[in-house]
């Protein structure tokens, strides 16, 4: 178990309790059993395995700038420097720190080398994998490495297993908060995409699946909107559409000089009060369910976070 824990001369601290580790006070202020929201170059999207986050609240008492850096991207071993969770004390079977693939980073991260100003307080997120369903206790060994300090600072916090949740899907024809404006989803349905090119009209060769939304800027200012349709545009500014069970459905990726009836095309400045609708096109679905999820990003409208939508599945598909 955690290091002969009942024996252990060190102070053992408390979810909340406000630790002093050299001119800072840190303070784990609660955990959360999450979906992760995963940014990368391409966009805002939810993770499919859940993950465990510490929130960790650190202020600067000293009257000089700390420099900060938790190196969350490091694939270095990371026992000495990073905190570490060993489920019901056992320092045999650490949590695995939790890593999304690629260049994603995790929301709430510090992500880079920060400087924390005098009387200043940030909050970072730690986040590893589950663990087991059984514990009871988490018991968290803070590294003083991670703050110019040599020992270790533990900190026992009560466990209770709950089912992570996505946020609530919006369902079709319904308006909600997206960034800065006010978004529906109004139709979805297959149909063979007309578009143009060099002046001449033609029409992809299979139905494709089609997702309409509206647009509304309640706001009195201007908005820029880029959906970035084309696959030549490499940015955020892409929505993405999933099965129940997280496996996403292809976009249908037109090139950057066809023009598709019906779509926005490059940046559009949506003006107060205006009205605008748009299209998303994805590959028709392999599975065969009544709805799908659609996640908009709020960058996508100069916001943040991530809109979930509930699409009902047209009923049927002739692709002859």
């Amino acid at each position: 178990m955690f290091s002969c824990k009942s024996s252990r001369k060190e102070k053992t601290y408390k979810l909340g309790d406000k630790i002093k580790i050299g001119n800072l006070e840190v303070e784990i202020e609660k955990y959360d059993i999450r979906y992760p929201v995963l940014t990368n170059m391409f966009g805002d999207g939810f993770g499919s395995e859940p993950e465990l986050a510490i929130f960790m609240k650190i202020t600067n008492k000293s009257k000089k700038n700390f420099s900060y850096n938790p190196e969350h991207g490091s694939t270095a071993v990371k026992g000495i420097s990073y905190p570490m969770i060993f489920p019901d004390g056992d320092e045999q079977k650490p949590l695995k720190i939790f890593a999304s693939l690629g260049i994603s980073k995790t929301q709430g991260q510090v992500e880079k080398k920060y400087l924390i100003e005098p009387d200043m307080t940030i909050t970072d997120v730690f986040t590893y994998n589950l663990p087991p369903t059984e514990t009871n206790e988490l018991y968290l060994r803070i590294p003083g490495k991670l703050f110019n300090e040599k020992k270790f600072y533990y900190v026992v916090i009560p466990y209770v297993f709950t089912k992570p949740s996505l946020p609530q899907a919006i369902p079709m024809n319904e308006l909600t908060q997206v960034g800065n404006l006010k978004i529906a989803v109004i139709d979805c349905k297959f149909e063979n995409i007309i578009y143009s090119f060099n002046g001449k009209k033609f029409q992809t060769p299979k139905p494709l699946l089609t997702i309409e939304i509206k647009i509304v800027n309640s706001t009195n200012k201007a908005i820029p909107y880029k959906p970035s349709h084309s696959s030549q545009t490499v940015n955020r500014n892409r929505p993405s559409l999933h099965y129940e069970d997280f496996k996403s459905i292809e976009r249908y990726e037109m090139k950057a000089n066809y023009i598709v009836e019906s779509q926005v095309h490059g940046t559009k400045l949506i003006e107060p009060g205006q009205v605008l609708t748009d299209r998303f096109l994805f590959k028709v679905p392999e599975q065969k369910y009544d709805f799908l999820y659609l996640h908009i990003p709020g960058c996508m409208f100069a916001g943040e976070n991530i809109v979930r939508f509930k699409i009902k599945v047209p009923p049927s598909i002739d692709q002859d």
